[in-house]
């Protein structure tokens, strides 16, 4: 007993056929399966093969036959110094598994939406941030430059920073909870900084309140 059909959207994400997730879905007893998925199917012919194995059970033979047989020969031949012979088997095994899979697999692209779908329309507002955005943001940056002169915190990446910031660009709130967990003893010589630079603090933040950056919550709607 079990359903008569299971679908799965966002199917990349049994991309591994050995997380828990595609274990306990492979137990599910169903005659039919069906995966939907937006992701680059073809940039990984191994995750690929989970989501095929996943609807047609070994279909395509077991991870390690499908590596040998299409995975390597496909990668081999789209290399910079591949040879003739290697690109040859590369074109060969990718029209021997287009044959194989184009009974069941579909590709849908997005010009069948362009006739249901009306036009879409994107407005870009520009907000000025406020003054305890400014300066939270300004707080950050020297923190950060700080520890990284002292060594006492690995190189931060761009995207690491580009996600702090987000968060005090959304909304400061968003910020202060991780702020207030950090408990950065650092912040009340940034805040004489701030002040001496001319950057005018709200009256409810004093320079002890932000050596604990634990400001009233009204502040961070100011």
């Amino acid at each position: 007993p079990g359903p008569d059909m299971v679908i799965c959207d966002e199917g990349h994400r049994i991309k591994n056929d050995s997380t828990n997730l595609s274990q306990a879905l492979k137990k599910i007893r169903t005659r039919r399966r069906i995966v939907m998925t937006g992701y680059p199917l073809q940039n990984n012919l191994t995750e690929y093969w989970c989501m095929v194995d996943f609807v047609r059970p070994k279909y395509l033979g077991t991870k390690q036959e499908f590596n040998d047989l299409f995975e390597r020969p496909i990668t081999n031949g789209q290399c910079i110094d591949s040879t003739a012979g290697d690109v040859r088997l590369m074109k060969y095994r990718s029209h021997v598994l287009h044959r194989l899979l184009e009974g069941f697999v579909m590709r849908r692209g997005h010009e069948i939406l362009r006739s249901v779908l009306p036009p879409k329309f994107e407005h870009v507002i520009l907000v000025r941030s406020s003054q305890v955005q400014k300066i939270l943001y300004s707080i950050n940056m020297i923190q950060t430059q700080e520890q990284q002169s002292r060594g006492t915190v690995a190189n931060i990446g761009p995207l690491k920073a580009f996600a702090v910031c987000s968060k005090i660009w959304n909304h400061p709130d968003i910020y202060y909870e991780q702020a207030k967990a950090q408990k950065n003893q650092t912040a009340a010589a940034s805040w004489k900084f701030l002040s001496d630079e001319g950057i005018n603090l709200p009256p409810q933040m004093t320079s002890e309140s932000a050596c604990k950056l634990e400001w009233p919550q009204s502040t961070l709607y100011g």
